[in-house]
């Protein structure tokens, strides 16, 4: 087995470094900050559109964030994010159940006579 060639005094070679390079920290926070943007669309403006991605997009940062060791405060934005893509899918799934009801005593009434349909 042979050694890796080392000019004198330079000691062992460097150990490879497991913490997140400044890239990485940096893209994990901008793709946090529109994880977060998404959210607040998904809630107001788009709704499911925005909800899912935040959601889903916001749970895979905040693991690459724990898997790389990256603090917690640098992917806040991804946490809150995808917290609102929670909040914006379940406020859409209970729209949409009531809409559902709705249309449906509509059609309810109809069907039993109720309401005339000439």
């Amino acid at each position: 087995m042979s050694t890796p060639y080392m000019p004198e005094g330079q000691g062992y070679p460097q150990q490879p470094s497991y913490a997140a390079s400044a890239l990485e920290v940096d893209t994990l926070r901008s793709n946090s900050t529109i994880v977060l943007v998404l959210g607040v669309l998904g809630l107001v403006l788009i709704g499911w559109f925005g909800s899912i991605p935040a959601w889903i997009w916001g749970n895979s940062i905040l693991k690459k964030a724990e898997a790389a060791g990256i603090p917690a405060d640098v992917v806040s934005s991804a946490r809150i994010g995808k917290i609102l893509g929670i909040i914006g899918t379940v406020v859409g799934l209970v729209l949409l159940v009531l809409v559902f009801l709705f249309f449906g005593a509509i059609m309810a009434a109809v069907m039993s006579g109720q309401i005339p349909t000439n």
